[in-house]
């Protein structure tokens, strides 16, 4: 299970580790990166242009159907989360 904060950069790292561990014929999921984690946190925060614009960006990759469904909602709510909300 890869855990990253519940925002674009985080889709980023995941997607990343995850390449990692395909390499290493190893299976991967995204874990605590769902949409309804980033509804339940009590306190998020707006994206920021550079946010947006990472998540234009992700929305046009081969994201695993809970990032992608995560990146829609964050485009949806215009905002992110972080782990801490949840850890």
């Amino acid at each position: 299970r890869i855990a990253c904060d519940p925002d674009p950069a985080g889709i980023e790292i995941a997607m990343n580790a995850g390449a990692l561990w395909h390499a290493a014929g190893l299976d991967w999921q995204p874990w605590r990166m769902s949409a309804a984690d980033l509804a339940g946190l009590s306190r998020r925060k707006p994206l920021s242009e550079h946010d947006l614009r990472r998540l234009a960006a992700l929305r046009d990759t081969a994201l695993p159907p809970l990032l992608r469904d995560l990146a829609e909602a964050l485009a949806a709510a215009g905002e992110k989360g972080e782990q801490e909300g949840y850890l």
